[in-house]
């Protein structure tokens, strides 16, 4: 039974997307939740996978801008806020349960801007200006009325990761952790953005290896060994990218 003091929570989610981060962090946390699976119908527009509700439902009442993920908050008084946005998502799911040992949102100032730094570049600068552009170019250019122009567009993307993973590197080299992103021993929300962002840089073909990536591929491994991580990414269909990390 969902204790009192929590509110009761629904994920709308697509497996391998975006919400995957979303979808650890709640089992992380052991949160009581209900997941409502989306999948991509015609022009790539997202409806109930069960057939429940069309898009234009879901844009109605769930998500305006009909992306994922949102996360439905029904409080003990009926009250029903929807939020959007994965940063947002991902502090106040963290803030519902301060106690718990990882403090995924950060335990002081610096560390809590810090991760917040991070899931700003992360949501916002490579999914929008990276994968957006790359996957869904019609976002930013008209084809018909430019034609060539969303090829032009999917390049553009696809340079901009090439850069921005670059900067993932980087940073998290400066970091100097021994482990994970922000704080050495424990993950905090930011770790399992850069485990889907390495999934998705291998689907594309980026060469996401010790190579060439040595301390992000450090925080995947650390993240998949985690038995959350394992979990969700089973249901989501999502294969291990290391069959010898062990939980």
């Amino acid at each position: 039974m969902t204790p009192p003091s929590l509110p009761k929570l629904t994920l709308y989610r697509l497996d391998s997307g975006c919400s995957l981060v979303t979808h650890i962090l709640l089992e992380e946390l052991r949160l009581p939740y209900t997941e409502v699976k989306l999948i991509f119908g015609a022009n790539h527009k997202l409806a109930a996978a069960d057939g429940s509700f069309t898009h234009d439902d879901y844009t109605q009442t769930i998500h305006p801008s009909g992306l994922i993920p949102a996360l439905k908050i029904e409080d003990g008084n009926n009250t029903i806020t929807i939020l959007t946005e994965n940063l947002a998502i991902l502090t106040y799911l963290a803030d519902l349960v301060p106690e718990h040992e990882c403090q995924f949102a950060g335990t002081t100032p610096l560390e809590r801007a810090t991760i917040l730094s991070w899931l700003a570049f992360l949501s916002g600068t490579i999914h929008g200006q990276g994968y957006g552009a790359l996957w869904r170019p019609a976002r930013f250019i008209d084809g018909e009325k430019f034609p060539g122009g969303e090829q032009a567009v999917q390049e553009a993307g696809r340079r901009n990761l090439g850069r921005l993973y670059g900067q993932v590197e980087r940073r998290l080299a400066e970091g100097g952790k021994s482990e994970f992103a922000v704080r050495d021993g424990q993950p905090t929300a930011v770790d399992w953005y850069l485990y889907l962002f390495w999934h998705w840089g291998k689907s594309i073909g980026i060469a996401m290896d010790e190579g060439a990536y040595p301390k992000w591929t450090r925080v995947v491994k650390a993240v998949e060994g985690r038995e959350a991580t394992r979990r969700v990414g089973k249901s989501e269909g999502l294969g291990l990218l290391f069959a010898d990390v062990k939980n």
